[in-house]
C-alpha cells in the first residue's frame, strides 16, 4: 500500500488524472469546526507557516463534493462503474475506488454542531450518483489521535476501513516482481527517479528478462506504485519510483508561495501564468531547473500537455512578446469569475453584429465533471481557426476565444452544464462564411472535441443541447441535439412537451437538404435504421436484454414518459448508444449473452 499527500487546492481536481489510478482510496480531509457553507479559501503550509491563498468562488462542501464527483466519473472502470444515473437503493457497487470524508477538530465543536455536520454531509451524500463510492463519513478529535484507550473511536474505525479495502487490493503476483518492488521503494528514499536502464539493470538483478520489464512497469504504474509515463516521448526512458515527487514539482509551478522568494526578473512572468494562466518558457525553467530529469523541465510540461492541462500558443498578448521560446495557456490556475458576474455573455468591447442563442453541454452525470471545462478550453485552443483571448481579463470558468478573426465564442463553466456563446463582431469576412455555416461547423468541432475530452472519462456520456422551460413547476431540463436533426425537426423535451426552436436556435442547425444522405457509421457505433431494426427484434425478451445491460433503472424512468414508453425496446438501445456510449461490438455481446444470438451476428 502506498500513501501519497495530494493538494486539494481546487486547481489539483484538474491535474489529478496525472498520478493517480482506480486502485485507491481518497481520504477527503476537511475542518469540522469551520462552516461548511462558507467560500472556500486557499490555505496551506510551507515551512511550518500558514500560507493564505485567493478565496475561490465555491463553498467549502461544494469543493468536497466535486472531489467526490471526479472520484466517481474519472476513476470507475466503465466494466464494473456504478451507472451514473443510477437510483441510490441500486446494489450495484464498484470496487475501487473509494473515499471517507474525514472531518478534524471535533473537540472545537459542541455535540449539537457535530450532528449539524454530519447532517450536512447526509443530505449532499446520500442521494448523489457517488454515494456508493464513499466508506465513511467521520468527525475526529486531533488532540486524541496515537492516546491508547483515551484515542478518539474515530481513528480505530478509519484504519478498519483502509485494512478492509487493501484486501480488496491484493493482486497475485511473481515473487520476482515484489521483490523489484520492494528494491525500488528502498531506492527511492533517495533517488525519487531513475532511468529506464538502471530499473533494467535492477530487474535483471530480481531475475527479471529484460523483455518483461515493461509489463511490470506497467503493471505498477496502475497500481500507483510508481509512474511510467510510456506515451510521453521525453519520459519514456524515465521512471518515477516516488510518485510524491512528481506532486511536489507541480506544486512548485500551482503554489508558487511553495518556490520560495520571487527574483525581480521572474515577477512579470508570474504575473501573467497568475492573471492570464500563460506559463512562458523562461518561468518554468527556472521553477524546474534542479527537477534532474533527463528531459529536463520541458519533460514536466510534456506531462500537462499529455493530459490536455495545457496547449501551447502561438499568438499570444502583445506584452509576452518580447519573452523568448515556449508558452502554454493553462487555464485550470486561473481564479474564478466572482458570482456577482454572470459566466455567460460577457461580451468584449465590439458589439455583436450576429448572435446565436446559447448552446449547451449537457452530461449524463447531471453536473459538469470536474476537469472536463478546462480540458475542452485546452483542446479548443489547440484548434486551427481558436486563439484564446488572453489581452483582457481571464478566468477560469470563462473564456473567450477568437475564431475566424470575426467570430467569438464565449466558453463558460456552471455547476450543471458548459455554455457556449456565439457571435460575430464584424460584417466583413474574408474567409466568404456566412454566420450560419459558421454555427454549423462550431456545434460539429464542439462533438469532436467533447469525445476527446471523453476520453478521459470513460462513464461520462456528452450531449449538446438547448433549455427547456415548458413548465413552471418543472425543474430546468433540455433538449439533446441528436445527429441527424435538421432546423426543421419536430423536437420534444423530457417531459414531451413540443420544443419550438428560436431563429436563433436554427443557426446551430442545417437544412434537412443539407443533411448526409446516410449517416456515417464512427467507432462501430449504430444508425437510427440499426437501433429500430434491434429494438423490434428483442420486444419479446427486452427484461433480459434489460438485465444483461443492467439497464432497469433507464427502462423505469423511460415508463414515466409518454413519448418514450410508448416503445421501451427503442429508448432502452437509444439510451445504451447514445447515452452509455456502447459500440455495435458492447451491443452484439450483451445481445449473445441474453439469447439473441442471431441477432448479434
Amino acid at each position: 500500500m502506498h500513501i501519497w499527500d495530494c493538494g486539494g487546492q481546487p486547481v489539483f481536481l484538474d491535474i489529478l488524472a496525472a498520478f493517480l489510478t482506480p486502485r485507491t482510496m481518497f481520504l477527503l480531509l476537511f475542518d469540522a469546526s469551520s462552516n461548511l457553507e462558507e467560500m472556500y479559501q486557499e490555505k496551506w503550509h510551507h515551512n511550518g507557516k500558514p500560507i493564505m491563498g485567493r478565496e475561490q468562488n465555491i463553498t467549502h462542501l461544494q469543493l468536497l463534493i466535486q472531489w467526490l464527483q471526479l472520484i466517481h466519473s474519472s476513476l470507475i472502470e466503465k466494466k464494473e462503474h456504478l451507472p451514473l444515473q443510477a437510483s441510490p437503493s441500486s446494489n450495484i457497487i464498484p470496487k475501487f475506488p473509494r473515499a471517507m470524508l474525514v472531518g478534524s477538530r471535533k473537540d472545537q465543536i459542541t455535540p449539537e454542531e457535530v450532528e449539524g455536520v454530519k447532517s450536512q454531509l447526509q443530505s449532499a451524500c446520500d442521494y448523489a450518483s457517488f454515494s456508493k463510492i464513499i466508506v465513511d463519513k467521520l468527525l475526529v478529535d486531533n488532540t486524541k489521535a496515537g492516546k491508547g484507550k483515551e484515542e478518539d473511536p474515530g481513528y480505530k474505525k478509519i484504519r478498519e476501513n483502509i485494512n478492509e479495502f487493501a484486501k480488496s487490493l491484493v493482486v497475485d503476483t511473481p515473487l520476482a516482481w515484489v521483490t523489484f518492488r520492494q528494491v525500488l521503494q528502498k531506492v527511492a528514499e533517495d533517488k525519487p527517479i531513475l532511468l529506464y536502464s538502471e530499473v533494467v539493470f535492477i530487474a535483471e538483478q530480481c531475475k527479471i528478462p529484460t523483455e518483461v520489464v515493461p509489463s511490470v512497469l506497467q503493471f505498477y504504474h496502475q497500481l500507483g506504485a510508481l509512474l511510467h509515463y510510456a506515451n510521453v516521448p521525453s519520459l519514456a526512458t524515465t521512471i518515477i519510483v516516488e510518485p510524491q515527487w512528481l506532486i511536489n514539482q507541480l506544486r512548485l509551478l500551482l503554489m508558487p508561495d511553495w518556490f520560495g522568494h520571487r527574483p525581480e526578473h521572474l515577477k512579470r512572468f508570474w504575473k501573467w501564468f497568475e492573471e492570464r494562466g500563460v506559463v512562458v518558457e523562461g518561468l518554468y525553467q527556472e521553477i524546474w531547473k534542479d527537477c534532474g530529469l533527463e528531459g529536463g523541465p520541458q519533460a514536466l510540461v510534456d506531462v500537462l500537455l499529455h493530459f490536455d492541462l495545457a496547449t501551447e500558443i502561438n499568438e499570444c498578448p502583445y506584452d509576452m512578446m518580447s519573452s523568448r521560446g515556449k508558452k502554454y495557456f493553462m487555464p485550470c490556475v486561473l481564479k474564478v469569475k466572482p458570482k456577482s458576474e454572470s459566466t455567460e455573455n460577457s461580451y468584449p468591447s465590439k458589439k455583436p453584429v450576429r448572435e446565436a442563442a446559447t448552446l449547451y453541454i449537457c452530461f449524463s452525470t447531471g453536473y459538469v465533471p470536474p476537469g472536463f471545462f478546462v480540458r475542452l478550453v485546452a483542446h479548443m485552443s489547440n484548434q486551427e481557426g481558436y486563439t484564446p483571448l488572453l489581452d483582457r481579463e481571464v478566468y477560469r470558468n470563462s473564456i473567450l476565444f477568437k475564431c475566424r478573426d470575426i467570430d467569438r465564442i464565449i466558453v463558460s463553466e456552471s455547476l450543471e452544464s458548459i455554455s457556449v456563446s456565439f457571435f460575430r463582431v464584424a460584417e466583413r469576412n474574408r474567409h466568404n462564411i456566412r454566420f450560419a455555416e459558421s454555427c454549423i461547423l462550431l456545434q460539429r468541432e464542439l462533438v469532436s472535441m467533447c469525445k476527446d475530452v471523453r476520453d478521459w472519462m470513460p462513464c461520462v456520456t456528452v450531449n449538446l443541447a438547448f433549455p427547456c422551460a415548458c413548465s413552471q413547476s418543472a425543474p430546468r431540463h433540455f433538449v439533446a441535439l441528436k445527429p441527424g436533426i435538421s432546423c426543421e425537426s419536430n423536437l420534444f423535451c423530457a417531459h414531451d412537451n413540443e420544443y419550438e426552436l428560436s431563429p436563433q436556435q436554427r443557426f446551430w442547425l442545417p437544412f434537412p437538404s443539407e443533411l448526409p444522405v446516410h449517416s456515417p457509421v464512427e467507432d462501430g457505433s449504430l444508425t437510427e435504421t440499426e437501433m429500430k431494426l434491434v429494438a423490434k427484434e428483442i420486444e419479446n425478451g427486452l427484461s433480459d436484454v434489460v438485465e444483461e445491460m443492467e439497464m432497469q433503472y433507464t427502462l423505469n424512468k423511460v415508463s414515466s414518459v409518454p413519448s418514450r414508453s410508448r416503445e421501451p425496446a427503442y429508448a432502452v438501445i437509444s439510451d445504451f448508444v447514445e447515452g452509455e456510449g456502447g459500440t455495435r461490438y458492447e451491443l452484439a455481446q450483451l445481445l449473445d449473452n441474453a439469447g439473441f444470438d442471431k441477432l448479434s451476428k
